[in-house]
């Protein structure tokens, strides 16, 4: 897959991918297409409450596809997010959902925003 090879060398997909993603789409009919990276940073243990915490930083953009050129709808710049639990599981899911989320809210504002 494209979209992993290229992200397992950087943080973003390449133009080349870019570019044939958006093609393809655009043959399928389809006029938005979201995509993003959620990663997780080391944990540690937290000296306040004994429980393990994670960081997540979560990042994404939507893409216009109902013009001859591609454009950005609505994009978020990495969102982090601090997560606990009783073990590293637990503390990176809650990571991850906070990071998520916070990055989905600015998403849909900027898109209805725009009537999208």
């Amino acid at each position: 897959n494209a979209f992993i090879d290229d992200y397992k060398d950087g943080e973003d997909i390449s133009s080349e991918t870019r570019e044939r993603t958006i093609a393809g789409l655009k043959e399928l009919g389809i006029e938005l297409f979201g995509y993003g990276t959620l990663d997780v940073e080391p944990n540690a243990r937290s000296s306040v409450s004994g429980n393990m915490r994670v960081t997540a930083k979560v990042k994404g953009q939507v893409l216009d596809l109902r013009d001859r050129f591609a454009t950005t709808a609505a994009s978020v710049a990495p969102q982090l997010a601090d997560g606990e639990g009783g073990n590293e599981t637990v503390a990176r899911g809650n990571a991850l959902r906070a990071a998520a989320g916070q990055a989905a809210s600015t998403i849909v504002h900027q898109l209805r925003a725009k009537g999208l």
